[in-house]
């Protein structure tokens, strides 16, 4: 399978967070400007438009940067963590505590596929970190999809191409989440 896609697939898994980090309402109160501004530089250093960079964050952490999700992705996927942690990260030091290889911050960051080195994959908590490691990857879905932030979208969450991975109420159901953060980050500079 082709790495990218292989990422891709990686990061959609990583997309479901517990209901209790991702309620399914947008919060009453504004997003912390420190979040902004994290993203709004991450995304102007990656290529990608403040709007979207944005709206994937909404629609992946709620922007909560202290998000975490599939909290037992090495135990539903033995062979992608046997092979991605325990074979290629096989000098990281905390290779073999299952617990740590999960989805992390405002981007859901697989550790898996964004954990370099010795580093603790916890560090993906970091939003500056989380930002700077998912914002290059998010332009390239958005050079690949032509500039279609719903086809980027699908991409992210595992759906290929103009989401023909995914059921049709899938497809509905991004599209959806995404409109509406997209809807609600129209115009933030």
């Amino acid at each position: 399978m082709n790495p990218l896609a292989l990422l891709g697939v990686a990061i959609g898994i990583g997309a479901y967070v517990t209901q209790r980090q991702r309620p399914s309402k947008q919060p009453s109160h504004p997003v912390p400007e420190a979040v902004i501004a994290t993203i709004r530089g991450a995304a102007a250093k990656a290529g990608v438009p403040l709007q979207v960079a944005l709206a994937f964050a909404r629609v992946e952490s709620n922007l909560n940067p202290a998000a975490e999700g599939d909290l037992h992705w090495a135990d539903t996927h033995p062979d992608k963590y046997r092979t991605l942690v325990l074979e290629m990260l096989h000098d990281n030091p905390f290779a073999g505590d299952p617990s740590r290889w999960h989805s992390y911050g405002l981007y859901q960051l697989n550790a898996a596929y964004f954990t370099r080195g010795l580093e603790d994959p916890r560090l993906l908590l970091d939003p500056e970190r989380n930002a700077s490691r998912a914002l290059p990857y998010l332009h390239g879905l958005l050079r690949a999809a032509g500039g279609d932030p719903f086809d980027a979208r699908y991409r992210y969450v595992g759906c290929g191409p103009k989401g023909v991975h995914c059921a049709d109420s899938v497809r509905l159901s991004i599209r959806a989440r995404l409109t509406a953060a997209l809807k609600e980050f129209q115009g933030v500079v």
